[in-house]
């Protein structure tokens, strides 16, 4: 109870009142010291009564209605306290159910389990037709065609096999993610609650004096949601066809490799060499541009959403909902 805040939250003038009367008291009790020391409220009780009890109200009355003052400031902030964190715990309950309903453990997974596979499976199969057309690759003396149709035969099936797993691959990144409006109705909805936490709730608990989030999770919020564009879109992107596609170019997002590959398997052995040895006409003389970009947009989104997901579990809920002074 803080009565020296409540005693400056009093109006002047009552203040000056308060004064007036405590000292009036104290002058009308040192009067009555004075007169019992003479005898004189033997012969006057009454006068004795009513100055004990002017007394009482001079200094009585005023001490009482501050520490009441007091008291009653005391549990006006204490409602303002529960009130804040109830606007805490609403506010970040919703954040963190977005925050989880975006980060989706099933997309993360997807991403693990494929990413890297993908990556093995084209840069294979690449080698092995480059290695067919040309011994070490484009530049290098051309294979004759015709001389092992058996050999042929076999990378054909190993292209056409690497088409499929390349396809399922993809379809496993594709089919996790949400339908693109919804997957960015979900991030808008986090970055909205985390604008609520980060101004509203944040500048409420600062008049507490109550405890926010510690210097390292709140610079990862705003780093990581400062964009409105989220981080699977363009995964999302590279698991679609590009819409100018040609079968026998370099791919321009993974979900082409497939097709590229498919066309290749279409291809005589003469067509195949001469085609995958061009400095040209290759689809592979970009090296392996496409496939590097679709693994390094697949490992930032997966990090960027365990990075805010590490982040939120740092969040300690009990501690932070408590008072520090």
């Amino acid at each position: 109870m803080n009565l020296r805040s409540a005693l400056a939250d009093t109006p002047k003038f009552v203040r000056v009142l308060f004064s007036v009367l405590i000292i009036l008291g104290i002058a009308v009790a040192i009067t009555g010291l004075i007169a019992d020391h003479t005898g004189f409220w033997g012969r006057h009780s009454f006068l004795l009564n009513l100055t004990t009890s002017l007394v009482g109200f001079c200094i009585g009355v005023p001490i009482a209605l501050v520490v009441l003052s007091a008291i009653s400031s005391q549990r006006e902030q204490k409602a303002e306290v529960r009130k804040v964190q109830a606007l805490t715990e609403s506010a970040w309950t919703e954040f963190d159910e977005g925050l989880r309903a975006y980060c989706l453990p099933e997309i993360t997974a997807a991403i693990s389990d494929n990413l890297t596979d993908v990556f093995s499976t084209y840069t294979r199969i690449t080698d092995q037709i480059l290695d067919y057309a040309g011994g070490s690759g484009i530049g290098s003396s051309l294979r004759v065609a015709g001389g092992n149709p058996a050999e042929f035969a076999a990378l054909r099936d190993e292209v056409r096999l690497a088409a499929k797993q390349l396809q399922a691959m993809i379809n496993a990144i594709r089919f996790s993610l949400p339908m693109k409006r919804d997957i960015q109705l979900r991030w808008s909805h986090v970055r909205a609650r985390w604008r609520v936490l980060d101004t509203t709730v944040q500048t409420r608990r600062r008049e507490f004096n109550l405890p926010w989030l510690d210097a390292q999770t709140n610079a990862i919020f705003e780093d990581l949601l400062s964009s409105d564009t989220h981080p699977l879109s363009s995964l999302e992107f590279q698991c679609q066809p590009s819409s100018s596609i040609d079968q026998i170019s370099p791919i321009r997002t993974i979900a082409d490799a497939p097709l590229l590959l498919d066309a290749l398997a279409q291809l005589d052995e003469a067509k195949l060499i001469g085609i995958a040895s061009s400095s040209t006409l290759s689809p592979f003389r970009i090296g392996y541009s496409g496939i590097d970009e679709f693994t390094e947009i697949g490992f930032n989104a997966r990090g960027v959403m365990n990075e805010l997901l590490m982040a939120a579990d740092r969040v300690d809920i009990h501690k932070f909902f408590v008072r520090t002074s």
